[in-house]
């Protein structure tokens, strides 16, 4: 079965079968990574699984996900997800390729700064895999701002920045309303409180944790 969640404007496809998550938007595709268990959990709630939100003067209540008296939960998986803290491989993700003197005139302007190619010696020249070339300083910051090649608008699968945290998948026996004798996937995200990195737009900023639960049927019905 499969499920899709939106998440801070952002669309992912969670595959259970190949326990894969896709960016919609970017195709960025990671395999789940299991993490460390949570151990078997109480029927009468998750612990800390539970969505924090905020009332009155700023106090924080806690929601704790439904349960039913006969539901049993099992544990599946906890994948975590670590911030790349601004350091990302763009080699490896856009395929580029520096280029020697001879592979570009160093007299052509860079489309994005429009001074010629060959003004910073000590900048190399890369040519990305969808053939648009720009000095490697330039296209990385374009890049941390967009993840696509800022003249073809080609779309790499680079991470984004979502702060680190994790994501466990629950089964339980109680269905889902409407899907009768199914089973119900549970998935929990959790973000702790931090402080924005240079992949955020507030770097040195404090943010305030989060916590979601999400119930999907399980079904096999795409």
């Amino acid at each position: 079965g499969s499920t899709s969640l939106m998440i801070l404007d952002n669309l992912y496809a969670i595959d259970f079968a190949t326990m894969e998550q896709t960016n919609e938007q970017t195709g960025f595709r990671r395999r789940i990574r299991p993490g460390g268990a949570l151990g078997p959990q109480p029927h009468g709630g998750m612990g800390q699984a539970a969505l924090a939100l905020p009332v009155g003067n700023g106090a924080r209540r806690r929601v704790q996900p439904r349960t039913g008296g006969g539901s049993k939960r099992r544990l599946l998986e906890e994948i975590t997800f670590k911030s790349h803290e601004g350091h990302i491989d763009f080699a490896t993700h856009t395929n580029w390729r520096l280029l020697r003197p001879e592979e570009y005139d160093a007299e052509a302007d860079c489309p994005i700064t429009c001074c010629p190619y060959g003004t910073d010696t000590d900048d190399p020249v890369v040519k990305l895999s969808c053939d648009c070339i720009f000095n490697r300083s330039t296209v990385e910051r374009a890049l941390l701002n967009k993840p696509q090649c800022p003249l073809c608008h080609f779309k790499f699968p680079l991470p984004g920045s979502m702060p680190t945290g994790t994501m466990t998948l629950f089964t339980d026996d109680e269905p889902c309303e409407g899907h009768v004798a199914t089973p119900t996937y549970i998935l929990h995200y959790r973000f702790d409180s931090g402080t924005q990195g240079p992949q955020h737009p507030f770097p040195g900023e404090p943010y305030h944790g989060t916590e979601r639960m999400c119930y999907v049927p399980a079904t096999t019905r795409e």
